[in-house]
């Protein structure tokens, strides 16, 4: 094999299986995955191979289809018997003068080849991609299960709806069908996005296509069930109206998550296609704190408070984005406020020093698993146990737009939170004194 050392390109999580009865062949090739960080295994015959996917099923296989008696292609027969091994990746071995058989193994379901002698650059990019494509199959799996999750609160939200409007009826069962059959069209789009990812091909149409679809079509039945929401408070007598205020509030607070989540998706998409831009101006930090928390309309029977605090001396006017200054305090405040179920103070503390000013969001709440902690702000990524609470459905995106808000006003951002006991993130502004800031 090839000395090159090649770049680390792996997930120290993942599992693979070799088999090939060349032990000089399994050696090299154990040796290079293992340096890479991979935990491998290794079967010197089919037997053996079988044996070890009965205890481990491995996130990979390198399978040798030449082996003596045609093993190869008898473990691999075996492996795609068993639904509990069927989708497993598998990369096919084979010495270069095979590759016309080996090619004939492509219409059983292999993934992919790598003819021997083997270069190693070559074999961790081959293994790494596998991974990768793996990798996002299991995240699209898990955002199209959490998403007909959402969509069937959507629905019974819908339901309750009807039921306490006999007037409206009519027109809540129309926009019912219609949130169906955009739906549908949903996760059509995400069907075809699932075979982009795999293909690679065709990615940022199906994105435009995606993100039209919900920025579009989702808002208008999001409004009709809040107007007729509304309506429905204001014709029942009341009487009534205290009974069905629990209705009315688990409506009002569906609406809300789901509208949250089309701006963070929007948001997000605007991000990754360069379209959204941070524009500094001249900015009072502490005002636009001060305004955004005594606007900020906690629902009745709230169990929460809200302080703002200011330490130490703030400049009257810093560089920042002021739009994007107040979708970053919009999150912290959000978050802090879903995460504390059982209420209690959250605090927005403003600390300023010579150079730099820290603003900070404190709550009470669940806290953040410490071994986690690194993870947030990355897409997607929500704590584990973000999911005890129940109605607080999220898109994992909030953080990471934070994190975009803070990097483009050259920020830091730290977390520092504890397991029921709270949460606190800090972002901190570099003061930057710029005459033609906002020009």
């Amino acid at each position: 094999m090839d000395n090159l050392t090649p770049p680390r390109l792996n997930n120290p999580l993942s599992r693979i299986l070799i088999v090939d009865d060349s032990l000089d062949h399994l050696q090299s090739l154990g040796n290079l995955l293992s340096e890479q960080g991979y935990h491998v295994e290794q079967a010197v015959s089919g037997e053996i191979a079988l044996e070890i996917l009965r205890d481990h099923v491995p996130h990979l296989i390198l399978l040798d289809l030449m082996m003596p008696k045609r093993e190869g292609y008898e473990v691999y027969h075996r492996l795609k018997d068993n639904p509990e091994t069927a989708d497993i990746p598998v990369i096919f071995l084979s010495r270069e003068d095979e590759l016309v058989d080996s090619q004939r193994t492509f219409a059983m379901g292999g993934v992919d080849y790598i003819a021997k002698p083997y270069h190693p650059v070559e074999v961790l990019v081959r293994v790494a991609n596998q991974l990768k494509i793996q990798r996002l199959q299991r995240q699209l799996q898990h955002r199209n299960e959490q998403l007909q999750r959402e969509i069937e609160e959507v629905i019974e939200t819908q339901a309750e709806l009807q039921r306490l409007n006999q007037q409206l009826e009519h027109q809540v069962a129309q926009r019912t069908l219609q949130l169906r059959d955009r739906n549908a069209k949903l996760l059509e789009l995400q069907t075809q996005l699932e075979q982009s990812l795999i293909t690679e091909q065709s990615l940022s149409t199906l994105k435009s296509q995606l993100i039209n679809t919900i920025s579009h079509q989702f808002r208008t039945p999001l409004t009709v069930i809040s107007s007729s929401a509304s309506l429905i408070r204001r014709m029942l007598p009341k009487t009534e109206q205290l009974d069905c205020e629990p209705f009315f509030q688990k409506i009002d607070q569906s609406v809300n998550n789901i509208t949250q989540m089309l701006d963070d998706v929007i948001t997000m998409a605007k991000i990754n296609a360069n379209d959204l831009k941070a524009d500094p101006q001249p900015c009072n930090i502490l005002t636009s704190c001060q305004n955004l928390m005594h606007h900020w309309q906690l629902p009745p029977h709230s169990l929460h408070q809200l302080r703002c605090v200011k330490e130490g001396n703030l400049p009257q006017w810093m560089c920042l984005d002021p739009i994007l200054l107040q979708k970053l305090l919009i999150q912290l405040l959000s978050n802090a406020i879903r995460y504390s179920p059982q209420g209690g103070e959250i605090v927005l503390k403003l600390k300023g020093e010579p150079d730099i000013v820290h603003l900070s969001v404190q709550d009470c709440g669940i806290g953040i698993p410490s071994k986690e902690q690194d993870k947030i702000g990355e897409l997607f990524y929500r704590a584990s146990n973000a999911n005890s609470i129940p109605g607080t459905p999220g898109t994992g995106l909030g953080l990471a737009i934070v994190k975009w808000i803070v990097e483009q006003h050259d920020g830091t951002l730290t977390i520092e939170s504890e397991c029921d006991r709270g949460t606190t993130i800090t972002v901190s502004f570099p003061i930057v004194l710029n005459p033609t800031c906002g020009e």
